[in-house]
């Protein structure tokens, strides 16, 4: 994003297991300034983990750290028909008419119990 790509990523506004959130937004607010774009999905919780990236697209389980990598039994299909990748453009689009988008205003006025989450949260980011 610092380069001029276009980079996007779809969260979800409700999570499951909050601190999880919480840890999360701790680095929105340096992504937004380097010129990221960061959506919260409102509908539902999300799961699937997708990358669009140009001419080849991932979804899957795996989350992109070391601890789906090497401890979990994770799964991903990698596509590069260009037919599903449009389809999977497509679906992103919607996706993202149905969430807001969060700026660095947004992202420092969140709670104390959120900031104070977060903080703690990082100190687990091991096992997350």
């Amino acid at each position: 994003a610092a380069c001029g790509a276009d980079v996007r990523i779809l969260l979800p506004s409700i999570s499951d297991v909050p601190i999880v959130r919480w840890v999360g937004a701790v680095f929105e607010e340096g992504l937004l300034r380097v010129g990221v774009r960061i959506f919260h999905y409102k509908p539902s919780i999300l799961h699937a983990k997708s990358v669009l990236i140009d001419d080849w697209a991932t979804v899957g389980s795996s989350n992109l750290n070391h601890r789906s990598i090497i401890h979990d039994l994770e799964i991903d299909v990698v596509i590069d028909r260009q037919q599903l990748l449009d389809e999977l453009a497509v679906r992103y689009s919607r996706d993202l008419e149905l969430s807001d988008e969060a700026t660095v205003e947004s992202v420092r006025s969140r709670g104390w119990i959120g900031k104070l989450g977060g903080a703690f949260g990082m100190l687990l980011r091991y096992w997350m």
